[in-house]
């Protein structure tokens, strides 16, 4: 086993995946690693998963339903605009790091302040330099290093539009959202951001602990998974050109407008690696439908235009291996969240999920046993996906 210690003993998703195992401001890179090695052996007992508390613990963040801090907001914001805020809302919840000023003309804006004022700069920065290149992501407002203020782009998110499209709908808006993405990688190139930007996951800890990720599960959930190709996926998973990406495009920090044009926010965690995994985290996302036939195409078409320049054998293959254990994140934050409480469903009385937790992580074992299929992981692997649809059910 490597050292990765899921953080508490219900919990199995994979601490800082979204800043790649680093706590740097923006613009540090880190070192490259020699490949190292790792023999995945399961545990026996579910009590091995302990608790490292002293890499692992809880900060405090701003709470905006307090009314001193909504207050002392409003009047940060009133002296940046010049205008007075009449409301705030929360589009993301209350305890998101970003909400909705409405002001007096009518208009509105996103305010965010971050527990990580690097990562403020950095959006505020990256969102300046891309805007001479593309219209995919909203405009800065204003910026006092703290808080940053930005467009509240119109339309309705990804995430809801993929809930209810037919399998049609869905491969168009896909399609859109990757064209976005494309044309937001060449905005990139035309600014030079790809040393502007933190190199993230490529240092061997977070490396060995993201290829562990479906044995971590098997573990805790007491059904052991086969034995992964470590080496072969280490190799395959190194960055040797990191590039610039989003990183977090999830569809619910995509926004469709009235006239289907795809924007993007949300740039916090945009870093330099490699760019398919961008197309990875829109299709292997809990929230997006799995229509095979359709998404197999959708790959066809944009696998070339998110290899950048690489062989498209080894883009496949990235793709394929990186997705499945983007979806043993994903699958494992679902599990941490459920807990040891019965999964919530659709008319429990404090229902407020988008969707039944239970489906997404069904959804996503499903998606992961086909992509199996067609990775360099064994065959048996996509029976053990299976197997854990079926296990999910009864936990």
């Amino acid at each position: 086993m490597s050292n990765f210690i899921p953080p508490y003993k219900c919990d199995t998703h994979f601490p800082n995946y979204l800043d790649g195992g680093m706590n740097d401001l923006p613009f540090n890179w880190s070192t490259l690693t020699n490949t190292t090695t790792s023999s995945i052996s399961p545990v026996k007992e579910q009590q091995s998963l302990q608790l490292d508390s002293s890499s692992h613990t809880k900060k405090a963040t701003p709470n905006y339903s307090r009314h001193w801090f909504t207050n002392n907001l409003s009047q940060v914001c009133e002296s940046m605009l010049n205008q007075q805020v009449v409301n705030i809302d929360f589009p993301g919840g209350e305890h998101r790091s970003a909400c909705r000023l409405h002001l007096e003309d009518g208009s509105s804006v996103i305010a965010s302040r971050r527990q990580d004022h690097g990562r403020t700069l950095l959006e505020q920065q990256i969102l300046n330099k891309l805007e001479p290149f593309t219209q995919c992501i909203p405009q800065v407002r204003a910026f006092n290093g703290i808080v940053l203020i930005q467009q509240d782009l119109p339309g309705t998110r990804l995430s809801v539009l993929l809930k209810r499209a037919s399998e049609e709908h869905y491969e168009a808006l896909v399609k859109e959202a990757l064209d976005s993405l494309v044309e937001i990688h060449h905005a990139a190139d035309q600014a030079g951001l790809d040393q502007a930007v933190p190199l993230l996951g490529c240092d061997s800890k977070w490396l060995s602990g993201f290829i562990e990720q479906p044995a971590i599960i098997g573990n805790y959930l007491r059904l052991p998974c086969p034995n992964p190709p470590f080496n072969e996926i280490y190799d395959l998973l190194t960055i040797m050109r990191p590039r610039f990406i989003k990183w977090d495009t999830r569809p619910g920090n995509a926004m469709v407008d009235e006239n289907g044009k795809i924007s993007w926010f949300d740039w916090e965690h945009c870093c330099a690696r490699n760019r398919l995994d961008d197309m990875a985290w829109l299709l292997c996302d809990e929230i997006t439908p799995y229509h095979p036939e359709a998404e197999e195409r959708i790959i066809n078409t944009y696998l070339s235009k998110f290899a950048d320049g690489n062989d498209l054998d080894y883009a496949h293959a990235y793709l394929r291996v990186f997705g499945i254990l983007h979806m043993m994140v994903r699958l494992g934050g679902i599990i941490s969240e459920k807990g040891d409480q019965p999964w919530m469903l659709e008319g429990d009385p404090h229902f407020h999920l988008a969707e039944d937790a239970l489906v997404q992580a069904q959804r996503l074992c499903a998606r992961a046993a086909d992509w199996s299929k067609k990775s360099i992981y064994p065959t048996s692997m996509s029976y053990w996906f299976k197997d854990l649809a079926a296990l999910l059910k009864r936990i």
